[in-house]
């Protein structure tokens, strides 16, 4: 680019800079069709169903922490333990993921 007929030149592709925006997200939003719901058993199982993406393996998070992958819904946690907990399914070693979605196991 000719700046001020300087013949000075710039190239803004090789300059670019990430930075984080206050109250943006890291993660872009889940697309709409990725969902994820939770169901508690009687045995203190919780089922993961998820649908909506067409990737090959997931990782499930619990509480923010990846604790298995699984190529596809649905998934048994088997007896977490009582409490609240929130999951999320994402597309394996991606940001795409679901929406939290909490489970309540006495």
């Amino acid at each position: 680019t000719n700046v001020t007929g300087l013949d000075l030149s710039y190239d803004a592709a090789a300059n670019l800079e990430t930075c984080d925006v206050p109250g943006g997200s890291e993660d872009p939003p889940a697309p709409a069709e990725f969902t994820l719901t939770t169901k508690v058993k009687k045995t203190g199982d919780v089922t993961l169903r998820w649908g909506g993406s067409t990737a090959t393996l997931f990782d499930l998070w619990k509480d923010g922490v990846l604790f298995a992958q699984d190529d596809g819904s649905p998934y048994t946690h088997s007896r977490p333990g009582s409490g609240t907990y929130v999951y999320k399914v994402c597309e394996a070693a991606t940001s795409t993921c679901t929406k939290e979605s909490t489970a309540i196991v006495q």
